[in-house]
This record gives structure tokens, C-alpha cells and sequence, in this order.
């Protein structure tokens, strides 16, 4: 498991999370909440279950 992973959970690995990095701080947005009023903008860390994960490795499998 990465760093960023044990700090965040699930949101480390899913498609659809967006860093917004501000001065001082890193938040975590959660771009499923544009569409679906069931996900919060910017969940409470670290996200352990989520019915909208989406695994980036889905969509960008490793190049050789």
C-alpha cells in the first residue's frame, strides 16, 4: 500500500478524485458529486467504502 493510499483510502486509486492543493492544505474532490447528489464533494478522509469507486487501473492499465 503507498502513502497516499493509507492516508486516503479509496480516493487515492479512483478515477473520478481531483487534488485541489491550497496553501497550506491538499483536499481530495470527489468529481462523482458533479452528477450525483449521493457523493460529497469533498468526503471525510480516509474513504474506506464507496459505491462510486472507480479504480483508474480500469481505464489506464500499466504500459510495458
Amino acid at each position: 500500500m503507498d502513502p497516499l493510499e493509507a492516508t486516503i483510502g479509496l480516493c487515492a486509486t479512483c478515477e473520478f478524485r481531483r487534488t485541489v492543493e491550497a496553501a497550506r492544505s491538499t483536499f481530495y474532490m470527489c468529481q462523482r458529486s458533479f452528477t450525483d447528489a449521493r457523493f460529497a464533494k469533498y468526503p471525510p478522509i480516509p474513504v474506506i467504502r464507496c459505491p462510486g469507486y472507480k479504480s483508474k487501473a480500469d481505464i489506464d492499465p500499466p504500459v510495458d
